[in-house]
Parts: structure tokens; C-alpha cells; sequence
């Protein structure tokens, strides 16, 4: 029998594995609208890919404020999760604000957008401090990973290299090549995330939260390699929603996780 306390702390396991199963029939179902595309041209313009976009981030953020309402913020699971979380809903409200700007390149949505990155890069910062609360100290470890941040940017600017064009103007040519910096920025502490959570208990949460990062980064560099054509339904959406869905299957796995453990422990009398 459950205690009276384990009963009101929110979902039972059994019930986080149907939400996971229904965030991954939700996939499903957008990767197909998108690509059947219904309405054809109208499909660009309607009301349905707005409303995906809300319901897939809203996702995200429940399922995070689900785990943060259990792990709180006095640890450094809780606090990488706000931040992801925080990071979710500030992208929410930017995508709002750039349907409504007519799909401006260059709008107030661009502020939102960058200004996520700094949360992503706290909350993989505190993701690593989660595995390894002692890294700040270790010199050989920030050493390796100045070496790869080195290494990465290189390959990165070399595949990716900053442009400039002459059509549009220094804001926006300042915009993109921002978003470029900003991704180098996320992707070497993510990489170097990856190696600290090969195994453990939560390696399956923190590796998902690492791909989903990772989907963001792949879908930002298709962006500024198209921004010119990119239109709101365009195929690549699919990308940035699979990458909310995957961080609210993450944040779903770290409550199961965290509960699973605090039920196995036997109470104090």
C-alpha cells in the first residue's frame, strides 16, 4: 500500500509511461501534417502550424514544471531544469511574437530567441555539475574541455563559416551571425555533457536533454544556411518540436527517476 504522502505527489510511473507514449504518438502525428501538408499553400498561413507550435512547447514546459514542482531549485537537477524550462517558455513567447511581426527577419523575437541561449548554456552547466559537482576544480578536465571548445569551434566556422551579405543590412547580417556564435557557445558544454553521462542512473534524461539540444543546434544551422526562403510550416519545424518533445520526455524521466529512488528508501519512524 502507498502512503498518503506518495499518493498526492503527482503521477504514479505507469502514468509518466502513457505521457511519454502520447508525446511520441504527437511526434507522429505533426512529422505527418507537415509533410502531407493540408491546405497546401494555406498550410503556411493557417492557424494549424501556430497552434502546433503552442501545444508542442506547452508540452515541454509542463512536463518541466512538473519535474521542477518535485525537485525544487536547491539542487542542481532542479536548477538545470528551471533553466531549460525557462528557455522553453521565453522561445514560446518569441515564436509568438514573430508570427505577429509578419515573419520579420530582424524583430523583438530575435531578442527572446538569443536570449535563451544563456539559460540553455546554465542548465547543461548544471547538468554537468549534477554528475560531477566537483568539475569547477578539476584543471585537467576544463583544460580538455578548452581544447575541444577550441577544436569544435574550428570545425564548426570551418563547415559553417560567419558571412556577410551585402542585400541585407548590418543588424540583420549581425543577427545571423549571432545565432551562429550562440550555437558554438551550447554545443561544446553539451558534447562535453554527453561524455559525463554515458551511464548512471539518470544517463538516459541527461542524454536526451543533450540530443534535444543538439536538434535545436542542427535546426538553427539549416536556418541561417535558408533564412532567406525559411517560411513558419516550413519542413524543418518538425526539428525544433522534436527537440521540445524530447526535452519533456527528459523531464518526465528524471521525475520517474527521482521518485523511484525516494519510494525505495525506506521512511524514517
Amino acid at each position: 500500500m502507498k502512503s498518503e504522502n506518495e499518493k498526492r505527489k503527482g503521477f504514479r510511473p505507469d502514468r509518466i509511461e502513457i505521457a511519454l507514449a502520447g508525446i511520441i504518438v504527437y511526434a507522429a502525428a505533426i512529422a505527418a501534417v507537415h509533410l502531407l501538408r493540408p491546405g497546401s499553400e494555406e498550410f503556411y498561413a493557417g492557424p494549424l502550424t501556430t497552434w502546433i507550435n503552442i501545444i508542442t512547447v506547452l508540452i515541454a514546459i509542463g512536463a518541466g514544471a512538473l519535474c521542477l514542482r518535485y525537485f525544487g531549485v536547491r539542487n542542481y537537477q532542479g536548477r538545470s531544469v528551471l533553466a531549460l524550462t525557462s528557455t522553453n517558455a521565453l522561445w514560446l513567447i518569441a515564436d509568438m511574437v514573430w508570427t505577429y511581426s509578419g515573419d520579420a527577419l530582424v524583430s523583438w523575437a530575435d531578442v527572446l530567441y538569443l536570449a535563451g541561449y544563456p539559460l540553455i548554456m546554465a542548465g547543461i552547466f548544471f547538468g554537468i555539475k549534477t554528475f560531477n559537482p566537483e568539475f569547477t576544480h578539476e584543471r585537467r578536465k576544463i583544460a580538455i574541455l578548452a581544447a575541444v571548445s577550441i577544436i569544435v569551434s574550428a570545425v564548426y566556422l570551418f563547415v559553417f563559416p560567419l558571412s556577410w551579405d551585402p542585400e541585407l543590412t548590418p543588424l540583420e547580417n549581425a543577427l545571423v551571425a549571432g545565432y551562429v556564435v550562440a550555437d558554438i557557445v551550447i554545443l561544446v558544454p553539451t558534447v562535453f555533457l554527453v561524455s559525463q553521462v554515458l551511464s548512471g542512473f539518470f544517463s538516459r534524461p541527461w542524454t536526451l536533454i543533450a540530443a534535444a539540444t543538439i536538434m535545436n543546434i542542427a535546426a538553427d544551422i539549416y536556418y541561417n544556411l535558408n533564412y532567406d526562403t525559411y517560411t513558419g510550416g516550413d519542413l524543418i519545424d518538425v526539428v525544433w518540436y522534436f527537440a521540445y518533445l524530447t526535452y519533456a520526455a527528459a523531464f518526465l524521466l528524471l521525475y520517474r527517476g527521482a521518485r523511484s529512488i525516494s519510494q525505495s528508501v525506506p521512511e524514517k519512524k
